[in-house]
């Protein structure tokens, strides 16, 4: 009976101590138990780099007569139309210059600041533009209509020496697609020495854009 009931308690403490095992174990298993939660939002934004472009009028046509020639005698003027379109995608042009000079030397019917061919630019605010009369090469404008008239370049009783390098123009308007109608009116002064006589040169006008300064926007 002892030896019964003592076999009995053993096993009961086996049991028990088994028990108690599992139990540890599984308050271990609980203990190093998680859960990891993620979350994530996507944005994209467009960015493009700007792009500036200046485009005057076919050749010849009304947009663009600085292409007709014309013949300079002391205190002779000519006066030719020219249309110059902005292209200004995202406001990169901030300012226009104006470089000009001629060839074969070139001779002092363009060289000489005193006393060499002059020029004069404004531009008519009018959506037609200048009104042109006259006949090739005899053209003479007048800024009519609803237009307002500004100087560009020089004025008309002071205009500067043909030749530019990097000349600042003002009055222009730079947005995007906008047509300025420009006047550019040639002058040789009366005071022109013979020596000029018989000269000849090709004046080339260059427009250029100027990129606006970066900054954070």
């Amino acid at each position: 009976m002892r030896a019964t009931a003592g076999r009995g308690w053993l096993y009961t403490r086996r049991w028990s101590v088994v028990a108690s095992t599992i139990l540890v174990s599984l308050g271990v298993l609980s203990y190093s138990a998680s859960a990891n939660f993620t979350a994530s939002s996507t944005v994209t934004t467009d960015v493009d780099s700007g792009a500036m472009a200046l485009t005057v009028g076919a050749p010849g046509s009304a947009d663009n007569r600085l292409t007709v020639a014309h013949v300079y005698g002391p205190g002779d003027t000519a006066s030719r139309r020219i249309k110059l379109t902005i292209d200004n995608d995202g406001s990169t042009m901030s300012a226009v210059t104006l470089t000009a000079g001629g060839d074969n030397g070139p001779p002092s019917f363009v060289t000489d600041a005193t006393d060499g061919l002059k020029v004069w630019i404004a531009k008519c605010t009018d959506p037609g533009g200048w009104a042109e009369s006259g006949t090739t090469p005899n053209y003479t404008y007048t800024c009519t209509g609803a237009g307002d008239q500004y100087d560009v370049l020089g004025t008309s009783g002071s205009p500067v020496a043909v030749v530019q390098t990097a000349a600042a123009l003002s009055n222009l308007t730079l947005t995007d697609a906008a047509d300025n109608y420009l006047m550019v009116r040639m002058s040789l002064p009366s005071s022109a020495p013979s020596s000029m006589q018989g000269q000849t040169s090709n004046i080339t006008f260059t427009f250029n854009g100027v990129q606006r300064a970066g900054a954070a926007r």
